[in-house]
């Protein structure tokens, strides 16, 4: 194994009842990306103050997303413009466990993040099953505003203070499909802090602010709307793309 799956290994685990009694629904999240190779180190400064989450099915866990967006990228383009008060919604497939959600993530105008979630049969392009409607109640949209526009898929693990007071995943191999065309992501590590209130007293925060890993703060589904949708409004997240190319292995297909 290499190195950063030897010190995971060695971790003590949590189970998914202790991890629940944290999941954070409103919360503030802190985002990272840096390559693979750290992910080692990064781990051996944190490893004393979490343990991991551990399912059936082992401790890295695969996931399959379906986002949906207005045909005119309307929530696309509410990121990008910096807009307070903006939604993404999505399908959510736990690969190993066949368990799907549909997700709502509401990000308010104090830069919190509230999520609400719905168990629901199947992983479709359709967004008629049970619970769904009530989930878009309170939001502009409704079904018929929606449609998807975007597969990605990753393998994650999740780690939780001793102090339960926070979460962190650790998102790996993200691969990003739209209409034929790929892009994946083989060298990238994706990492999200999850707090009720940020603190740089955090134990992972000081360790990438040790390895000189500064926060990036990119959503996946606009990542891949970058990549994957020709003449996409792009320029208020240049720069980010920029430092992204720099610090990890980009392949198309």
């Amino acid at each position: 194994m290499s190195a950063w799956k030897d010190v995971l290994a060695g971790m003590a685990p949590m189970s998914l009842e202790e991890m629940d009694s944290i999941s954070l629904l409103n919360r503030q999240d802190t985002k990272y990306a840096f390559p693979l190779a750290q992910l080692g180190e990064v781990l051996l400064r944190t490893a004393p103050h979490y343990r991991v989450l551990e399912t059936d099915a082992g401790r890295l866990i695969g996931y399959q997303n379906r986002y949906f967006d207005t045909p005119t990228f309307k929530l696309f383009l509410d990121h990008h413009n910096g807009k307070r008060n903006r939604y993404k919604f999505r399908y959510r497939l736990y690969v190993d466990s066949n368990l799907c959600f549909f997700e709502r993530k509401f990000k308010n105008s104090k830069g919190r993040t509230l999520k609400k979630r719905v168990v629901v049969p199947e992983f479709t392009n359709h967004l008629n099953q049970p619970g769904i409607a009530e989930i878009l109640q309170l939001t502009p949209y409704s079904a018929q505003d929606l449609m998807p526009v975007l597969d990605l898929d990753f393998h994650r693990f999740t780690l939780a203070s001793h102090a339960m007071n926070d979460r962190c995943t650790f998102d790996l191999g993200l691969s990003i499909h739209r209409q034929g065309r790929s892009v994946h992501f083989p060298e990238l590590v994706i990492c999200e802090i999850k707090q009720g209130q940020f603190s740089r007293n955090n134990p992972l925060v000081r360790a990438l602010e040790s390895l000189h890993i500064a926060p990036l703060s990119l959503s996946k589904y606009c990542l891949g709307m970058l990549y994957l949708q020709p003449g996409i409004r792009y320029n208020r997240f240049k720069e980010k793309t920029l430092r992204l190319q720099r610090i990890t292995t980009i392949a198309h297909a």
